[in-house]
C-alpha cells in the first residue's frame, strides 16, 4: 500500500513539474513573438539608448520555479555548490576564459525597455532570471533567482559606443533610485566584464 501511495505521489509531482515547464515555455515563446513584432514595427528614432543603470521592468511578472531551472539547465552545464551563493550553474561554454554572459545574442527594444534575446539554448532563464558572477578559479557562474527582467546588466555609453556588463547578485535594484554609476566600483564590475559596440550597431541582429 505504501509503495503505491509513494508512486502516486511521485507521478503527481512529475505532472506538476511538467505543467510548470509548459507554462514557462509558453510565456517565453509569447515574449519572443512580441519582441519580433515590436522590432519590425518600431522605428529606430523611437528607441532611446540605454541609460547608465540596470535594465529591469517594474511590471509584475510571474516567478520561475527553481525545479524548472535545475531540470532544464542540467543538460547544458554543471551545478556546483558554493559557500557564498549555494547552488550555482555553469554552462559548458564558460570553461573557456574568453566566454562572457550577454555576448551571444542581440538587443531588442520592447515595451519594457531593452531586452536581451539570446542565441544560447539556456538564455531564456539565465539572462532574465537570477544573476551572473565570476568566481576565482571557477569562472562565470549563474546564481538562480525568481524575479524576471528584460536583462540584468550595468550600462555605459558615450556619443559613439554603448556597453553593458552582467550585474552580480549583490547589486539590488531599488524602484526609486535604480542602480547607479558607482555600482561598478562597489560591486567590482571591472572594464573587462563590459562588452562595447558602436552606437549605430547596437540594435543590429
Amino acid at each position: 500500500m505504501q509503495q503505491r501511495l509513494d508512486a502516486e505521489h511521485q507521478a503527481q509531482e512529475k505532472e506538476k513539474l511538467a505543467q510548470r515547464e509548459d507554462e514557462l515555455n509558453a510565456r517565453e515563446k509569447a515574449l519572443a513573438e512580441k519582441q519580433d513584432a515590436v522590432a519590425k514595427s518600431s522605428q529606430r528614432e523611437s528607441r532611446p539608448l540605454p541609460t547608465e543603470r540596470a535594465t529591469r521592468t517594474d511590471e509584475h511578472r510571474p516567478t520561475a520555479s527553481y525545479d524548472t531551472f535545475y531540470t532544464q539547465l542540467d543538460r547544458y552545464g554543471d551545478w556546483r555548490e558554493t559557500s557564498d551563493y549555494g547552488y550555482v550553474w555553469q554552462p559548458r561554454q564558460a570553461q573557456s576564459r574568453t566566454w562572457r554572459p550577454y555576448t551571444d545574442g542581440h538587443w531588442v527594444y520592447t515595451d519594457v525597455g531593452w531586452t536581451w534575446v539570446s542565441e544560447e539554448p539556456f538564455g531564456w532563464a539565465t539572462y532574465h532570471y537570477g544573476r551572473w558572477t565570476r568566481l576565482r578559479n571557477i569562472g562565470w557562474v549563474w546564481v538562480p533567482g525568481d524575479e524576471w527582467a528584460p536583462a540584468w546588466v550595468s550600462w555605459r555609453k558615450s556619443s559613439d559606443y554603448v556597453g553593458w556588463a552582467p550585474l552580480p547578485p549583490e547589486a539590488r535594484f531599488d524602484r526609486g533610485t535604480g542602480i547607479h554609476n558607482w555600482s561598478d566600483s562597489y560591486y567590482d564590475v571591472g572594464p573587462d566584464q563590459y562588452c562595447f559596440v558602436e552606437t549605430k550597431q547596437f540594435d543590429a541582429p
